[in-house]
């Protein structure tokens, strides 16, 4: 399954460098599974979103208290387009 979704600009960077390989997601409205397609668009509250988008894939899903809280998911990802 593919997921659009907002990342802040300092988010965005580190991420599209390939040094941010977590993110930490709000599962309300979406579950996510190993294999999903990520597209991370950046978004800047002055401007709303830039352009600038980076798919990433979702190689492992960690979902356990203590370590998230409940509703939270954190999502281990790889960059699949440089």
């Amino acid at each position: 399954m593919q997921h659009i979704l907002k990342i802040f600009p300092e988010y965005f960077d580190p991420v599209r460098a390939g040094d941010k390989t977590v993110e930490i997601r709000r599962e309300d409205d979406k579950t996510f599974a190993v294999g999903d397609s990520l597209l991370l668009c950046e978004w800047n509250h002055d401007v709303g979103y830039t352009g600038r988008t980076c798919p990433v894939q979702v190689t492992h899903v960690l979902r356990d208290p203590p370590y998230v809280p409940p509703g939270y998911a954190a999502l281990s990802i790889r960059l699949t387009d440089r």
